[in-house]
């Protein structure tokens, strides 16, 4: 009965672990709520003041959200490529600086968001959404990409799409190109042939015309990154073989667009960017910061606006750079191919590429103004569903009443200038900005808002499972019985009973405090639908069970300060070099709740490992070399300093291994029967006048005893062990803080 006893307790203990789990990642892992299916244009609303009676020029009887403005889109994607590549005092993609200068190109640093690796990148650049934690669970059985996202848009628009360049493409998007050829990602040494590969499609390409929508994926530049380094003489050349290549396409678009009556849409950018030591992954400005650099032959006359209120993006000005996101990429393409944004977008419309200019300025005026109403509309039916938004939505309800005032006075007016319909579309301009802004870094960081106190339920339930098994542990390695815990059968005594039930209602009545708090109301643990009720029912019973036995022992003091002192005792007398690991360990710990010490853990391992190697050698050779061992002692009471072969030879004795650590759980019952305790001190033998016999000390020396050239060789190995550890950290630097400093990995690669 008392083994099953303890086995239904571990059991129980097993279960609140896995609770514990449970609730952490509940709380850890926010779950954002997307919208199902695609944007359509019978889902697109339509202007809040819309004519009825006739048509209104392009406006009228389009297929198209809003009018198009491009009809041919070429994406060139970089893989790694830093925004100080393209937008510093000393570019080293000469065309495209050109470009940017004479006002034929849009240039802007993108902050994209973490992980900074090529998956999650692509997925952001397509859809308008931020991968997170839950997003990589649900995509375990499916590598393709579900969610709506702008090729699924050209797709279902029956546009063509060709791609060339990194398989990751291929991977998410498995039947949206009519040509493909993807290339893989791994051979990071390939600088070379993994972007021929992709350039050598470039000119056939060209010459075709059954395309609407062509993207490269280049990787040559990324492998550079890993294997050489960003400040690697081979980037500049690299970076040189990119532009030239952006000559040939964008000299090529401009012939074609002559003959047609949409223009061409070019744009060059990165998937992320890469650390000084050329990885990526994190969260440093070198790695989050890439460029967006948008061309095309028509942008002088078709958005003049964007370049005569300002002086334009510049290389030469750098500090002052515009930056947008990473997702702001979705809404600005689907607006300008007059197409509808998709879903589950939570990027802004890029301001200057809505400023098209038209023969009247309210009509270039009305066209931002609807740029900007569906991207607000479509981000609002996201924020319903994610975040608490009454605010928002009566903010956004005032403006698209302004907005419809104006489209009432704007056709009222026969479509003639007026400066007061233009400050006013000015005006509510910058409302829809200032809402959309809002609105997205809202969304943005409910993704990152964790449920911090259903995470501290998780933790405190797990830190009282481990309390439980740690004090049930060490009883019995020390004395050899289980803790006496609270009984679950005596839960039904009258005292036991109610403490439980005292602990119980306790702890719940501070959950209910909690949870009408302002901070933990938006918790899951303080809902009152689906199996949350039953979690915290379970969660409550599990603390006050715990509380419980802890006023138990409580009761019982004396038992419990002699049990620590005990346990205080056997630690002071393990060796030097357990002591320390021990308490290194439980450092070590505490250490991974700063950010700091995780980017640079191995530091902490280079400094415990090589310490703790340190003493053992030391107790190695004190205890050899230095101290009485308790193996000569016993040795010396019952046998000569030497024994006589048969050949009459005088023999050395062996000795016993000294190293207390290594004295195994195997022979301490036979210590025990002669009366001595491993935890005592080994020079206290003398003391005990213990005298077992001949036969009893020869049997002991058979099992666990070493020659002294074994001990020499035992402290050789933990010399050996040291040197390859220093050599270890002298080969490859880790981590940002001493990436700088020359190893072994440079000198080879020299």
């Amino acid at each position: 009965m008392e083994l099953n006893r303890h086995k239904i307790f571990l059991f129980i203990l097993v279960f609140y672990h896995l609770l514990a789990i449970a609730l952490f990642a509940k709380g850890y892992f926010p779950i954002k709520t997307n919208a199902e299916g695609y944007s359509t244009l019978a889902t697109t609303p339509d202007e809040p003041y819309k004519l009825t009676h006739h048509c209104d020029g392009i406006w009228c009887g389009s297929n198209y959200t809003i009018p198009p403005q491009f009809g041919r889109l070429v994406i060139m994607v970089i893989d790694a490529l830093r925004a100080d590549f393209i937008l510093n005092q000393q570019p080293r993609m000469q065309f495209v600086e050109k470009l940017i200068n004479s006002r034929r190109a849009l240039a802007y640093t993108v902050k994209t968001h973490t992980p900074t690796v090529t998956t999650p990148r692509i997925k952001s650049m397509t859809s308008g959404s931020i991968p997170g934690f839950s997003d990589f669970f649900g995509n375990m059985a499916s590598t393709s990409l579900n969610d709506d996202n702008i090729l699924s848009q050209f797709l279902r628009a029956k546009w063509n799409i060709t791609f060339f360049g990194d398989d990751t493409w291929v991977k998410l998007f498995p039947k949206h190109f009519v040509r493909k050829d993807g290339v893989i990602s791994f051979f990071v040494s390939d600088f070379y042939e993994v972007d021929n590969n992709v350039t050598r499609h470039v000119q056939p390409e060209l010459k075709r015309k059954d395309w609407q929508v062509m993207i490269l994926h280049y990787l040559g530049l990324d492998h550079i990154g890993h294997t050489a380094r960003p400040s690697s003489p081979l980037v500049t050349p690299k970076l040189k073989e990119m532009d030239n290549i952006v000559e040939t396409i964008y000299n090529a678009m401009e012939e074609q667009d002559r003959h047609t009556k949409l223009p061409s849409l070019f744009v060059l950018c990165g998937d992320h960017g890469m650390s000084d030591t050329g990885s990526h992954g994190g969260a440093s400005y070198t790695e989050i910061m890439t460029p967006f650099v948008f061309m095309s032959p028509s942008f002088p006359r078709k958005f003049s606006a964007s370049f005569s209120k300002t002086s334009g993006p510049s290389v030469q000005a750098l500090p002052t750079q515009k930056q947008v996101n990473q997702i702001d990429f979705v809404p600005t393409i689907s607006l300008l191919f007059g197409f509808p944004i998709p879903k589950n977008n939570l990027g802004v419309v890029i301001n200057d590429l809505t400023n098209v200019s038209y023969n009247n300025e309210l009509q270039s005026l009305r066209y931002k103004l609807r740029s900007y109403q569906l991207n607000a509309d479509q981000l609002m039916i996201i924020c319903k569903k994610n975040i608490a938004s009454d605010s928002l939505w009566r903010q956004y309800q005032r403006i698209q009443q302004s907005h419809s005032e104006w489209l009432r006075e704007y056709h009222q007016s026969n479509y003639s200038s007026s400066n007061h319909l233009i400050v006013k579309a000015d005006h509510i301009i910058n409302s829809y900005s200032d809402l959309l802004h809002t609105v997205s870094d809202k969304l943005i960081s409910s993704l990152s808002n964790y449920d911090v106190y259903t995470m501290a339920v998780g933790l405190f339930l797990q830190f009282e499972v481990y309390l439980f098994l740690l004090y049930g542990f060490i009883r019995f390695r020390i004395f050899r019985s289980f803790p006496q815990t609270l009984p679950i059968e005596k839960l039904a005594n009258s005292v036991a009973g109610f403490i439980f039930l005292i602990c119980t209602s306790f702890i719940l009545l501070i959950h209910l405090v909690l949870c009408t708090s302002i901070n933990v109301t938006k918790s899951t643990l303080c809902s009152v639908s689906g199996i949350d009720p039953i979690l915290i029912l379970i969660a409550v019973c599990g603390f006050g069970y715990g509380v419980a036995n802890f006023l138990c022992c409580l009761g019982s003091f004396s038992a419990l300060a002699r049990d620590c002192k005990t346990l205080a005792m056997t630690f002071l007398k393990l060796d030097a070099a357990f002591q320390f690991l021990s308490v290194s360990l439980i450092f070590h710990t505490f250490t991974l709740s700063s950010s700091s010490f995780i980017e640079e853990e191995h530091q902490t391992w280079y400094y415990i490992c090589p310490t703790f190697f340190a003493l053992v050698s030391l107790s190695f050779l004190r205890q050899y070399f230095l101290e009485t061992r308790w193996g000569e002692i016993l040795t010396a009471k019952l046998a000569p300093t030497s024994t006589a072969s048969q050949d009459g030879k005088r023999r050395p004795r062996k000795i016993v291994t000294s190293s207390r650590y290594e004295q195994t759980t195997d022979f301490q019952s036979s210590y025990r029967s002669h009366g001595i305790d491993m935890a005592d001190n080994v020079t206290n033998f003398e003391g005990r006048n213990v005298q077992p016999s001949k036969s009893q000390v020869n049997d002991l020396t058979a099992n666990d005893t070493v020659s002294i050239w074994q001990a020499k060789k035992e402290i050789l190995y933990i010399i050996c062990i040291l040197t390859c550890s220093r050599l270890i950290r002298s080969w490859n630097r880790t981590g940002d803080k001493w990436s700088h400093l020359p190893d072994v990995g440079d000198w080879l690669n020299m």
